[in-house]
């Protein structure tokens, strides 16, 4: 018979349901309330790639194994819901935010004993990179300190483009599932190696293989530098005397790295020009945080003249930032670090400062309220993060749903065949997420992804560029006025319709902080490819029939026949066919 108190609630069982009950209301909260405000049950988009995370949950290029643990999440939430994207992106974000504290809090749970610092820890975990990267327009909007500032400070070539415009919780479901299993993997790992010397137990180890297998098919740029981190452990434990734990961790971590260069040779192989030489140091906030902390680790670690696990644990993780951002002063090749920083460095950051404050003695009398301050900053922080960001991405989920109801509206005088010629061609990808359906869109820059163009001597014509010169030739662009669109996008290094044209680890700087864009390469080629437009202009018209999305810009009443109309609060889009 089960007694009363086995149903017994602790008060710290109530303050972590607050917390779960608050992360999924911060998760949810932009849906619900867009969904009020136009009427219709219909989701938010609030961070970048969302819409292409759910269309190809796998990748639109083809199977890639790091998206795979959330990959079968999405399909399996599609499948259930009978291929809604709005319940599929309702799920992730009721779900997966709390998720995220509970593991976080994990993680927390293995350097400190009481309740509220541990939540701390969790807060300022999940939210460092919005905390301290200065990249987020929704969490430091200016006028100080911003990433432009910070740029001016140690020199704008060193600065990786670290530019958001969104609470770094909101990107579904990547990195959000990776961040709950690599939390999980802290968690278990600290508890491991920080410990006293009880040898692992064997449940311990079934729960380490586990969530280390759930990890390999999360997000490589999450799992990866976790796996290091636990040969780091490995070799920490060795040096301790813990012989038998080490051989464990270190068999997982070469199983794990032999599964990673795999995995790697799978993605980069599809992907030309990731990988690039450069010997320029990183400066981000991130990297300053962690040489701060690599130094106070050598210095205590010197000071006490022993291998002491904790400052050894706290030297792997504050190091690792500073490993994966600037090993090209070594090796010569590098990949984007702007990725390192957004979803690893400062999350790093906090378990190495974590461990030092944990391992330090600090008066009670001032940790209580310390704590409190702490986690009234950070909640603030947040919920004014929160706002920002569904004001800054309010503009494109109205006008999207506005072309939404318009294409849908003009179902029934279409056929299956007709192109749709957006005049604002970018947001084709999340208008065919709130349809619901494959959209039959003229240019869709999901089709850059889905067959990137390799990198070439010369221009050379591809499917890609028919769809980009007949897109010009619908929209009635000339070729002295393509030449000065390409002109311009090869000036800004970045740009939409290069990317139908050109690899875009060359024209786009970000894919390579900016230290390997072909900018000379691309102005030398637009001759040929002005003259090949030129060309495709002169070319019969063929069969076809094309429908124009405009939103940007009312239709011509002389020119076309307005078929259908879709509104969202103040914002008109209209489908219409030419005369």
């Amino acid at each position: 018979m089960l007694r009363p108190d086995c149903f017994r609630v602790t008060q710290k069982t109530r303050y972590i349901a607050l917390y779960l009950l608050g992360f999924a209301a911060l998760g949810l909260w932009h849906h619900l309330y867009f969904s009020y405000s136009v009427g219709e049950y219909v989701f938010f988009k609030n961070g970048y790639d969302e819409d292409t995370y759910v269309l190809f949950p796998f990748g639109p290029a083809g199977f890639r194994p790091d998206r795979m643990l959330s990959g079968v999440i999405v399909s399996a939430i599609l499948w259930f819901s009978q291929e809604s994207y709005n319940i599929t992106l309702m799920v992730l974000y009721t779900l997966l935010p709390p998720l995220i504290f509970l593991a976080a809090y994990y993680a927390g749970a293995a350097l400190f004993a009481k309740f509220s610092t541990r939540s701390l820890f969790a807060l300022v975990l999940i939210f460092a990179t919005d905390l301290f990267s200065l990249g987020s327009a929704a969490s430091y909007p200016g006028p100080f300190p911003t990433l432009n500032q910070f740029k001016a400070l140690v020199g704008d070539a060193f600065v990786p483009p670290l530019e958001t415009s969104y609470l770094g919780l909101y990107r579904s479901p990547e990195p959000q599932v990776s961040y709950v299993i690599g939390f999980l993997f802290i968690g278990l790992i600290l508890r491991i190696v920080l410990r006293d010397a009880e040898k692992t137990t064997q449940r311990e180890v079934v729960k380490l293989s586990i969530v280390q297998m759930s990890l390999m098919l999360c997000y490589a740029l999450v799992s990866y530098p976790l796996v290091f981190v636990e040969g780091l452990a490995a070799i920490i434990l060795l040096i301790s005397g813990r012989r038998q734990d080490a051989i464990i961790l270190g068999v997982l971590f070469f199983g794990s790295i032999i599964a990673a260069f795999a995995f790697g040779w799978m993605t980069l192989g599809s992907s030309a020009g990731l990988l690039f030489s450069s010997r320029l140091p990183v400066v981000t906030v991130g990297v300053i945080l962690a040489f701060a902390l690599t130094i106070v680790f050598l210095y205590l670690l010197l000071r006490s003249g022993r291998a002491d696990r904790w400052l050894m644990t706290g030297l792997a993780f504050s190091g690792m930032p500073l490993a994966l951002t600037n090993q090209q002063l070594l090796t010569g090749l590098m990949v984007s670090a702007r990725e390192w920083e957004r979803y690893v460095d400062l999350p790093f950051v906090v378990v190495a400062a974590g461990i030092l404050v944990s391992h330090a003695r600090w008066r009670l009398s001032w940790q209580i309220p310390a704590v409190a301050l702490g986690t009234v900053v950070v909640v603030g922080f947040v919920l004014a993060s929160s706002i920002r960001t569904y004001k800054l991405w309010l503009s494109d989920n109205l006008k999207t749903l506005a072309i939404t109801r318009a294409v849908a509206a003009a179902d029934k005088n279409l056929t299956d065949d007709t192109l749709l010629v957006f005049d604002e061609p970018e947001y084709a990808p999340l208008v065919e997420a709130r349809l619901g359906r494959p959209l039959h869109a003229l240019l869709n820059y999901t089709d850059v992804f889905k067959s990137p163009i390799p990198s070439t001597p010369g221009f050379s014509p591809t499917l890609l560029a028919d769809a980009l010169f007949e897109y010009s030739k619908q929209t009635a662009v000339t070729p002295a006025a393509a030449m000065e669109i390409l002109q311009q996008e090869a000036r800004q290094r970045a740009g939409f319709y290069s990317g139908f044209i050109f690899n875009v680890c060359e024209y786009w700087y970000p894919c390579t902080d900016g230290r390997a864009v072909k900018t000379e390469k691309i102005v030398a080629t637009l001759p040929s490819v002005v003259m090949s437009y030129t060309n495709f202009l002169a070319k019969p018209e063929p069969p076809g029939k094309f429908a124009f999305v405009t939103s940007k810009s009312l239709p011509a009443p002389s020119k076309g026949e307005i078929i259908s109309e879709g509104r969202a609060t103040s914002i008109v889009a209209r489908v219409s066919l030419r005369n």
